[in-house]
């Protein structure tokens, strides 16, 4: 066997164990391999990094924007408020964004249920796009289980008119939209979030005064804070499940189930252990 055979047959040997290790790997970890190869169709255009969120949390998901309101036999996600920028030239920016959950799409949609379209304007230097800062809502229909510890896949895509369409039909899936659409995909952002947690925040922080202490006599799920009894500091609050009476503020101690079993308010305005 010459020197040239035996280079041929090694680099086959790489070959093969290379893709063997792509096929075991993507058994182990669920990935689905024609999902990968659907990636690789994205388009060019819009490169990773260039849409982003200026405020998203430190480990760079966007949990921190998300909240949830549960008061309907539906969830609702809720996008409060992300600063999007876009670095890149051009006169005009829009996309909307898709929630991929539990292999189902929703619609981000405005306060009246519309698609929502976010338009952008270039700065003074035309090479960056600022967005305005809305709320974006995606009622959760048809799934089930969205409670405790649940992570949420958001993808943003150019708003073409043929691409709302799409996006909207009933048992739309990003498979689908990545198949049919390559070249309008711009990028995604994902959030792990407490659904059960994130539900009690969204209500607690809508309530008023009288609101939050009825909320509080029927479970204990808020509570009104009031620091240094300021009126434009006061707002209704989650109660914290604290175990040390310490991390409790002087409110918290006095009306939470779990303080005012264990702790008392101190001397000095603090929670400390019976």
């Amino acid at each position: 066997m010459g020197k040239g055979d035996i280079e041929r047959e090694t680099i086959f040997h790489i070959v093969v164990m290379l893709l063997v290790l792509f096929i075991v790997g993507a058994v182990v970890l669920g990935v689905n391999s024609l999902l990968w190869t659907q990636q690789g169709k994205l388009s060019d255009t819009f490169e990773p990094g260039k849409l982003d969120i200026y405020n998203k949390n430190q480990e760079g998901g966007i949990g921190n924007l998300i909240k949830f309101d549960c008061s309907q036999a539906a969830y609702t996600l809720i996008i409060d408020k992300p600063k999007f920028y876009y670095k890149g030239a051009g006169k005009i920016l829009g996309f909307i964004l898709l929630l991929d959950y539990k292999n189902i799409l929703f619609m981000g949609r405005d306060e009246n249920g519309n698609p929502k379209t976010i338009q952008c304007t270039p700065d003074d230097s035309g090479e960056k796009f600022e967005c305005p800062q809305d709320i974006i809502k995606f009622e959760l229909q048809g799934v089930t289980g969205v409670t405790g510890k649940q992570v949420f896949h958001v993808t943003a895509w150019t708003a073409r008119q043929s691409v709302i369409s799409a996006a909207g039909e009933s048992g739309q899936t990003l498979f689908n939209m990545m198949d049919s659409y390559p070249e309008t995909y711009m990028t995604s952002f994902d959030a792990v979030v407490d659904v059960t947690a994130k539900c009690k925040e969204t209500k607690c922080s809508e309530l008023d005064i009288i609101g939050c202490d009825d909320e509080n006599a029927n479970n204990g799920d808020c509570y009104w804070r009031s620091p240094w009894d300021i009126s434009w500091l006061s707002r209704c609050e989650v109660c914290p499940s604290f175990t040390v009476c310490g991390d409790y503020d002087r409110d918290a101690c006095e009306k939470c189930a779990i303080p005012i079993a264990n702790c008392r308010v101190s001397t000095l305005g603090g929670c400390e252990p019976i």
